[in-house]
């Protein structure tokens, strides 16, 4: 592999770790109602996991963990609304 194929590789990787992963909603003691998402969002996320042969998710989890990482990313911003 050239380091262009390899540095894609990596990058790929650190996706999936990111945003591709289940996570533990077990101490979420309420559901919140349904949120409408487009459904082309839906429907690229599908593709994401269906891509892997075996979804290490659900949307659910992609969308949590893409805010989660937006949460983190803005905390400075966010945190002067407060």
């Amino acid at each position: 592999m050239n380091d262009d194929s390899n540095a894609k590789s990596t990058e790929h990787s650190q996706f999936q770790a990111t945003y591709l992963h289940k996570r533990d909603t077990s101490q979420f003691s309420r559901r919140f109602s349904e949120i409408g998402i487009e459904p082309q969002f839906v429907h690229l996320i599908r593709l994401m996991l269906l891509s892997e042969r075996r979804p290490p998710c659900c949307v659910r989890d992609v969308i949590n963990n893409i805010l989660e990482q937006f949460f983190m990313n803005n905390k400075d911003i966010i945190d002067s609304f407060k």
